[in-house]
């Protein structure tokens, strides 16, 4: 009589672990990046999701909880330059520091990420010669 109690008490345990873990691998979570600066680029993201440009621009896309992402930045005109990440919002565990192109995290809740670029100052330099 025991051994059915135990057996049973088992299966309704591996019931509960499976339906939890099944409502956890469900939860959605929305992942918006926000473009800035003066410079020009656009962010993507690995999964696809987030293809984003035109400074001043948000995108958003919905991935599965714990999805590792990837956000790749590219500058794309002449004296652009990226310039950092900044997360107001979500996961601070990344490889988001400072200027590096490519940013890695898993996204295990809601996440607002800021993309800065900016424009290297292109005043122009004169050079007088004189010849004496």
């Amino acid at each position: 009589m025991f051994a059915k109690i135990f057996i049973i008490f088992l299966a309704l345990a591996f019931a509960l672990t499976v339906h939890i873990a099944s409502a956890q691998q469900l939860e959605q979570v929305t992942l918006t990046v926000a473009t800035a600066g003066n410079g020009t680029g656009y962010v993507v993201s690995n999964p696809a999701g987030i293809s984003c440009g035109h400074i001043g621009s948000q995108c958003t896309a919905t991935f599965k909880a714990g999805t590792p992402v990837t956000l790749t930045t590219r500058a794309i005109n002449t004296g652009s330059f990226f310039a950092g990440w900044n997360f107001s919002q979500g996961s601070t565990t990344s490889s988001c520091q400072g200027a590096l192109k490519e940013c890695s995290f898993v996204l295990s809740q809601d996440s607002v990420v800021q993309a800065t670029f900016g424009m290297a100052d292109r005043t122009p330099y004169s050079a007088f010669v004189t010849k004496e």
